[in-house]
């Protein structure tokens, strides 16, 4: 077997021939040196003038490029590839944004030449400077029917992938389809999860109570909404526990606003069902004489002094009072506006002495709205209401306009 054997501090050269010289530390730029083995036990390949590369060939049944580490220490085996810019003249000169720093390909031969099926890319990803070097890797496969390859996968210099693109806006940018086979976590949170536990199912917990259940298989095909396991009733003062609750604005029925729910088929609740329903009543009243406090008629057509079987009426259901407004001739100055409610038996009787809510506004203009809002007016369903009136000048003929929510479960 022939060997050749570094002995010392000089170095082999393989030109036209062997020649030995003294020690160098890189292989020389102006001599025709193919090869060194240097003192230092390295081997060099170089050549200023062949623009087609020196390849390193090994051609068997079984070719192995191995590298073997036996140090104990932070040393290990590593493939370096530098790349360096030529600026024309011979000099060294940084590298810049777009150029390939390596290319790893793997090809095929196709029964007439080798052709490339894979490749994988290290590119500057930006302008290089001092102690700065951004980078990215580019993945790329030939599809079937083809003889170049693609770029399929993409990491940036900031971190971001790119599956399908090579500018993902994303740490995980995808362009195309994704397959999973059950979970999708939220990082940190094990009880936080997107779940497909069998075909045409899906699963939403959040806080490891179910939310939501969707099913697509035919005839059963359907969207449960859970309450996570909750056995208590919506609170709709901060919708901590609500079922199902559609967030849209006033007067969107029958409009595209944002929020409504339109359902083009059966709803089957198996739960009670809640409502709000604002409701708008007008009524009418006048005061010239005694203007202190005075009752509404309940049927909207006047007022009087005192509770009577036609200042009171009984809710449907349980609500509020969310607003009253008093529009008269004459300014009334200080005016208090007063929610009643009594026993629904004897309502007349009892003379409406319970006052849930007042509100006090300075009417101190004629002919001008005045809004008297409420705020904790709330009622039950078993109860009769009125409303009056208290002044500190005479009215006149005025209009009074209360707007009331009621609750409605079914």
């Amino acid at each position: 077997m022939a060997r050749i054997k570094n002995m010392g501090t000089s170095t082999m050269k393989f030109g036209e021939g062997i020649i030995a010289s003294g020690s160098v530390s890189q292989m020389s730029t102006t001599s025709a040196e193919d090869a060194a083995i240097h003192s230092s036990g390295s081997l060099m390949l170089s050549s200023e003038t062949d623009t087609t590369g020196i390849d390193i060939e090994v051609q068997s049944q079984r070719p192995r490029l191995k590298l073997s580490s036996h140090s104990g220490g932070a040393f290990n085996s590593a493939i370096i590839l530098d790349k360096f810019n030529n600026s024309g003249d011979g000099s060294l000169s940084a590298v810049v944004d777009g150029m390939t720093l390596s290319q790893i390909d793997s090809n095929g031969y196709d029964g007439s030449t080798l052709r490339n099926a894979t490749s994988i890319k290290a590119v500057v990803d930006g302008t290089p400077g001092s102690g700065d070097m951004p980078g990215r890797l580019e993945f790329r496969t030939s599809p079937d029917g083809a003889a170049s390859v693609v770029t399929r996968m993409t990491i940036k210099n900031d971190g971001k992938v790119g599956v399908g693109t090579t500018d993902p806006d994303y740490e995980l940018d995808v362009d195309g389809d994704i397959g999973l086979s059950e979970y999708i976590y939220h990082n940190g949170d094990e009880d936080t999860f997107i779940r497909f536990p069998d075909a045409d199912e899906i699963n939403l917990t959040a806080g490891g109570e179910s939310i939501l259940q969707a099913y697509g298989a035919g005839a059963s095909t359907m969207i449960l909404i859970l309450s996570g396991g909750s056995s208590a009733s919506p609170d709709e003062g901060s919708y901590t526990d609500t079922n199902f609750f559609v967030s849209g604005s006033i007067d969107s029925k029958g409009t595209a606003t944002k929020g409504t729910a339109v359902f083009g088929g059966d709803v089957v609740i198996s739960g009670s069902v809640y409502s709000k329903h604002r409701w708008t009543k007008i009524d009418k009243f006048s005061k010239s004489g005694n203007y202190n406090q005075f009752f509404i008629k309940a049927e909207g057509t006047g007022n009087q002094g005192g509770t009577g079987s036609t200042t009171w009426w009984i809710p449907p259901t349980s609500g509020r009072l969310i607003s009253a407004h008093i529009r008269a001739p004459n300014a009334m100055g200080s005016t208090e506006i007063k929610l009643h409610t009594a026993n629904a038996g004897t309502p007349a009787a009892a003379g409406f002495d319970n006052v849930v809510e007042t509100q006090t506004v300075n009417v101190d203009t004629a002919n001008t709205n005045f809004a008297f809002n409420f705020n904790n007016a709330e009622y039950g369903d078993d109860v009769a209401i009125g409303l009056s009136v208290s002044g500190s000048s005479p009215s006149g003929d005025g209009m009074l306009m209360t707007v009331w929510e009621y609750d409605f479960f079914g």
